[in-house]
């Protein structure tokens, strides 16, 4: 199993600052930003690489994604009611930049 992965795979969610990426979200700056972020999460990806070529890929990936949800309910359930949507957003936001 990938330890790597479940230990910092939350980084995808919090390796931006949500404001400094939407600052940086202008044809202008994007490209630079961009490649900011991937060099900030470039670990993440080589071992997401690294398990595609092992014979427990589905098994590792599947506890790499448990670990994110996990990881963002708890973001979720530690905001205050009144800013759960924001944080969920926040993250939907990350992950959209990622895949991206």
């Amino acid at each position: 199993m990938s330890e790597k992965l479940d230990r910092d795979i939350h980084k995808l969610l919090t390796v931006l600052n949500r404001d400094e990426a939407m600052r940086n979200f202008k044809k202008k700056y994007y490209e630079d930003f961009f490649f900011s972020y991937r060099d900030s999460v470039s670990d993440i990806n080589e071992e997401i690489i690294r398990v595609y070529d092992s014979p427990d890929c589905e098994k590792e990936l599947m506890s790499a994604a448990d670990s994110l949800v996990e990881f963002a309910k708890s973001e979720r359930d530690r905001a205050i009611f009144f800013r759960r949507t924001v944080v969920l957003v926040d993250m939907q936001c990350m992950m959209v930049f990622y895949v991206l």
